[in-house]
């Protein structure tokens, strides 16, 4: 350092140098060739350079080469400038080796002669700039977001005016010009828009625009509204969704519209389909049954002509039923199941045979001239092709793919109810046979009928009939044979003397619910005659309500059900390896038949009560069984999206859509949701380390983390532990799950992957054995691995591991 600055330093009042010795801020001396002259005492505390390491060298010498420029220029404008402050940011080499952020504030007071030196007021920023990057990034992911959704998505200001709309919005204005929707971006008011709409969907933009103000002005918390949006070359249908944006900013108010049109077409395919097979099943011959089945499909394609034709099973020939329409084909040409024609090939096919333009197909065989187009659908049951519809009309490709399924699932229907019908006339057929035959019998053959009439009076099973409470009331004769009580000996018994103390409370249970629920129930039990042996037992149980009063009695009937048993478990024994064979299907039988069926149960045990109950049930009640309702279908939807996914998986693949996903905040979502459901098990998420994000399926992940999980909470003790960690490596992170629980037998462990297995250990606990089928897969999805490791009593650890380099993502 020169003498003169030397004399300038020591010329420093006290407090002036205390200030600067204490400062956060580092004050440097520097000459116009950037050579460092002095340094404050804050060097060495930011940066890590000591007087003797930085004073006396060239201030580039410390700058980040990409950032050399900016601090060139900086300097220029300071020589440019004398007096007055430059500011710039640019980066500084930490003693340390790594790179610090700075904001400098330069100024030339070289012309001054109490300085005489370039004065640079550093400060580090370092935090800040890490913390506009990170917002920067927070925000772009944020805007990625959005535009990766399919609703049209805009954001409205307090006014109404739009302040941003995504990419959906964006490509819709573009793809519909005419729309109102072609001139809504950024800056149009979108309030403004709707009011003066004044095409066919201006009313919906009035409503449309009353709900966002309710939303807006807090009488609402959201508002949606169906509306059509149909194009010249397609009906659809949308739905707007107006919701508030909750912070303490200004208000911001979030429109998406999302095209509903699939559904919307599923439930009016739905809608044509129950219309038209509620005509089923109320005719009382085949004839009118075919008159019916051809109106039907007439109301609903009243711009066609119906034929019902049907196979004649012993000829084969075809014979036309009925046939109706707006212009009354009349087709009288011999039809034979071998010959040509567009009918006579549906018989033979089974397969459904459209020709949208007669004209051109060589198929058709003329019947009406005025005929373009006609769809020829098979009637098929189980039992083979029973005949066609055959649909005709005067303009070219009259039916559509939407026609042909509607009309192919009515056909269905329409097939099973011919078939009973069928079986219906044969059956009376049989019995006027049958009938004239009993007639022409001899007076001997009026005997034996007689004692057949007798025997069958005569029931072999006992049978009893009981109170609610339950006490005996009546037997039959079968009851003392079987029993060997008298009618005086059982008389207002109790029905607990039939049985000993292991199998009564079980008897009487299924007689409780029976009468619970108002409906049959059989029960195989143990019994115990009077004179103290046993038999299997087979017992149904009847519930008879009473009109007069509210009692309800029970009808009971008993059958010695040894032989049978018996005959069972020989079945049972010679039927053993066609059980294996069957494993699945029986496994998928019982799941759907347990899961599926206890849902629509409560469901409908809960809406019965809400309809016959409805005036008597509190509010509280009646939310209750809403509740039920819907988390019974909830239920229904989870379980059947887990049979979709396995399905799709196992047929054409899951869909993986990979996006940038924060894993350490998934993680944590996912086990603060799970547990709120865990009772007192508590879920502990460990992170080995700070991440940025990764290209994963965020649904497929989600789905597999929250079935290991839920599996976890499911088969662990209240108060357990689970341990949840991500662990992030180079090339690699690995997702650990383990819990406190049961275990899995290891036995088991080789098939815990299969769709339908379950661990032979689980005994109650519900399940459907898919869970881990679609963790596997989801797993495979992202081309990782899964393992498990278990020990029965102990606990079990399942690890995905998940080719990703997080490391990168770090550093991005």
């Amino acid at each position: 350092m020169n003498s003169n600055l030397l004399t300038r330093q020591s010329q420093l009042t006290a407090p002036f140098q205390s200030l600067i010795e204490n400062s956060f801020d580092i004050i440097v001396l520097a000459n116009q060739e950037a050579m460092v002259l002095y340094a404050s005492p804050s060097m060495e505390r930011v940066l890590g350079y000591d007087n003797a390491e930085f004073v006396g060298r060239n201030g580039f010498e410390f700058v980040y080469p990409d950032d050399i420029e900016v601090a060139r220029r900086l300097l220029t404008s300071v020589l440019q400038n004398p007096g007055n402050p430059q500011k710039a940011e640019f980066r500084l080499e930490h003693k340390a080796g790594y790179w610090l952020w700075i904001e400098g504030v330069c100024t030339n007071l070289l012309a001054d002669p109490s300085v005489g030196a370039i004065v640079l007021n550093f400060r580090d920023i370092t935090e800040r700039k890490r913390g506009e990057a990170t917002l920067h990034e927070s925000e772009r992911f944020a805007r990625s977001t959005v535009d990766a959704l399919s609703a049209h998505v805009a954001i409205l200001d307090e006014t109404g005016t739009i302040i941003a709309v995504n990419q959906a919005w964006r490509d819709f204005a573009a793809a519909n010009e005419a729309s109102s929707l072609a001139n809504s971006f950024e800056g149009a008011n979108y309030l403004t828009v709707c009011d003066t709409a004044i095409d066919e969907g201006s009313e919906m933009a009035t409503n449309f625009a009353a709900g966002i103000r309710a939303v807006m002005q807090g009488h609402r918390e959201d508002f949606a509204l169906e509306y059509p949006c149909h194009s010249p070359g397609e009906q659809r249908w949308f739905m707007g969704r107006v919701t508030r944006f909750r912070g303490d900013g200004p208000i911001r108010i979030v429109i998406a519209h999302e095209n509903v049109t699939s559904r919307k077409r599923v439930e009016n395919e739905l809608t044509s389909l129950y219309n038209a097979t509620s005509f089923l099943f109320k005719s009382d011959s085949l004839f009118n049954l075919g008159y019916q089945v051809v109106q039907a499909i007439l109301t609903e394609f009243q711009h066609a002509d119906c034929g019902l034709l049907l196979k004649e099973k012993m000829s084969g020939e075809i014979i036309r039923l009925t046939r109706g329409g707006i212009y009354q084909v009349s087709a009288n040409t011999p039809l034979s199941i071998t010959g040509l024609g567009v009918v006579p090939e549906a018989l033979r096919t089974g397969k459904i045979v459209y020709s949208p333009d007669t004209t051109t197909d060589a198929r058709y065989m003329a019947s009406d001239p005025r005929t373009r187009s006609e769809l020829v659908i098979p009637l098929k049951t189980t039992t083979g092709i029973l005949g066609v519809l055959d649909l005709q009309s005067m303009e070219i490709d009259a039916f559509s793919l939407r026609d042909q399924r509607i009309l192919s699932a009515f056909a269905e229907r329409a097939a099973a109810a011919i078939e009973t019908m069928q079986l219906y006339e044969e059956i009376n057929q049989r019995a006027g046979e049958l009938e004239w035959r009993v007639a022409q019998r001899t007076a001997g053959l009026q005997r034996a009928k007689d004692q057949v009439e007798a025997i069958l009076n005569q029931s072999s099973d006992a049978i009893l009939l009981l109170s609610s409470t339950p006490h005996i009331q009546q037997t039959n004769p079968a009851f003392s044979d079987l029993m060997g009580y008298t009618v005086d000996d059982a008389f207002k018994k109790d029905i607990r003397l039939l049985a000993d103390a292991a199998n009564a409370p079980l008897l009487v249970e299924a007689i409780q619910m029976a009468v619970a629920v108002n409906h049959p129930r059989r029960i195989e039990v143990v019994l115990q005659r009077k004179d103290g042996t046993k038999f299997d037992a087979d017992v149904a149980l009847a519930p008879m309500a009473q009109f007069e009063t509210d009692n309800v009695r029970v009808i009971c009937s008993i059958r010695d059900n040894t032989e049978q048993k018996q005959a069972e478990e020989d079945l049972r024994k010679a039927l053993s390896v066609e059980k294996e064979m069957n494993e699945l299907k029986s496994r998928f039988v019982s799941m759907v038949s347990h899961d599926f069926r206890t849902p629509l149960a409560t469901i409908q045990s809960s809406s019965d009560l809400l309809r016959n109950y409805n005036d008597r049930l509190t509010d509280e009640r009646k939310q209750e069984h809403f509740n039920t309702i819907h988390g019974q279908i909830e239920h229904l939807t989870d379980l059947l999206d887990d049979v979709i996914s396995i399905n799709q998986a196992d047929s054409v693949g899951l869909v993986f859509r990979p996006i940038p996903t924060d894993l350490a905040h998934l993680c944590q979502t996912i086990a603060d949701e799970i547990q709120q459901v865990a009772g007192t098990r508590q879920i502990q998420l460990v992170v080995n380390r700070q991440m940025g994000s990764v290209e994963v399926d965020t649904k497929l992940l989600r789905r597999a983390l929250v079935n290991l999980l839920s599996n976890a909470v499911k088969y662990s003790p209240e108060g357990s532990v689970i341990a949840f960690s991500l662990f992030c490596g180079n090339k690699q992170v690995v997702i650990r799950v383990k819990d406190q629980g049961i275990g899995i037998p290891e036995a088991d462990q080789n098939r815990l992957f299969e769709v339908f297995h379950r661990a032979t250990n689980v005994g109650s606990i519900p399940g459907t054995g898919l869970g881990l089928a679609i963790v596997k897969r989801a797993v495979e999805a992202h081309s990782g691995s899964i393992s498990v490791d278990s020990q029965v009593g102990l606990g079990t650890t399942f690890t995905i591991s998940l080719p990703l380099d997080c490391t990168k993502a770090d550093e991005e």
